[in-house]
């Protein structure tokens, strides 16, 4: 199955793909292919195979909306989206990247587009092939973001994996 980690910018994406990953690494099902960067793409025939392999979970971390919920819709993958308080962003994109004015407006207007983007496509009513979480849910209560996490992926781990 081919899995999708991505969400808003500075919305804790990279801490989503690292639990689900590690999720699913404990239950012996894992294969991490790392990002996706925007200048690299892996080749359509390529997800298509990761899609259709029943034993293992091939696990991207991505902001490839369109071509995300194209798979996803298709029933060839599933996606989990984090996202934050577009003010949270502001100040976390100052703090990381020490970006103001002009730059900082293009940073939120990326974030927030991406984040309009899954919600006119109806991804987050779709809970078949999308879970969305808020980055302070997963944050501040994080064996509750895993438990949803396996019950999307319809898997019943010990509570063990869960709390580690």
């Amino acid at each position: 199955m081919l899995i999708f980690c991505s969400g808003m910018l500075r919305s804790g994406s990279a801490f989503q793909y690292n639990l689900v990953s590690s999720l699913l690494e404990s239950m012996g099902k894992c294969i991490r292919h790392g990002r996706w960067e925007p200048r690299e793409k892996f080749k359509e025939s390529q997800l298509l195979v990761w899609a259709k392999d029943p034993e293992v979970f091939h696990v991207i971390k991505s902001a490839r909306y369109p071509e995300e919920i194209n798979l996803a819709k298709q029933g060839q993958a599933r996606i989990f989206y984090i996202h934050r308080d577009i003010r949270d962003i502001a100040v976390a994109s100052k703090f990381k990247w020490g970006v103001e004015g002009e730059k900082l407006i293009e940073i939120l207007d990326l974030a927030q587009s991406s984040h309009n983007l899954m919600e006119k496509t109806g991804a987050f009513d779709a809970s078949d092939w999308c879970l969305k979480q808020k980055y302070e849910e997963v944050f501040l209560n994080t064996e509750q973001a895993v438990k949803q996490h396996a019950e999307f992926l319809q898997l019943n781990p010990p509570d063990e994996i869960i709390q580690k």
